[in-house]
């Protein structure tokens, strides 16, 4: 069989988060969650579970282990990711209490389907900045909850920080 596969991509951040600043640079203010959250399209013979969209919270480094068993290969014990593939083709995956993801040196993200949480720094030696949005209350993320509701903001900087390690 044929697999056809389109990871989609969430578009350049700054210009998703208001552009760019009046020096030219880019200009980033908040974790969108429509940043974070990006399609990953696959179409595979067989596949029981064509049309549907999975509650699993899968990470940037879930595609390579997928793409790979899609063709066969096993995927480096080293990748921290898990295969997408058993969920596709319609079998129970074990479910992750958090997603995370980043850019180098500059942003990292924790999700868990209720809070977004990132920690940024547009300068590698600049604090970081947090911001923590309730998604399911406020869904455009306008409002950072991450100084009034600091016991949450703790909880999941640590949680982020945890799996960040356990990647090194």
């Amino acid at each position: 069989g044929h697999y056809l596969g389109y990871p989609g991509d969430h578009g350049m951040i700054g210009k998703a988060n208001r552009g760019r600043k009046p020096n030219g640079k880019l200009r980033f203010t908040s974790p969108l969650d429509s940043l974070i959250h990006i399609p990953l399209i696959v179409k595979m013979p067989g596949a029981k579970t064509c049309g549907k969209r999975s509650r699993f919270l899968a990470q940037p480094c879930d595609t390579m282990p997928t793409v790979l068993e899609l063709f066969g290969m096993k995927s480096p014990s080293t990748n921290p990711g898990t295969s997408l593939v058993p969920a596709m083709a319609g079998r129970k995956i074990k479910p992750r209490r958090w997603a995370t993801g980043g850019q180098f040196g500059s942003m990292s993200w924790i999700a868990d389907g209720r809070h977004t949480y990132t920690s940024w720094r547009e300068k590698w030696n600049q604090a970081s900045l947090p911001h923590l949005f309730d998604v399911k209350a406020d869904p455009l993320q306008k409002n950072n909850i991450a100084r009034k509701d600091k016991a949450m903001s703790l909880r999941i900087h640590k949680a982020l920080k945890k799996k960040l390690l356990k990647i090194e």
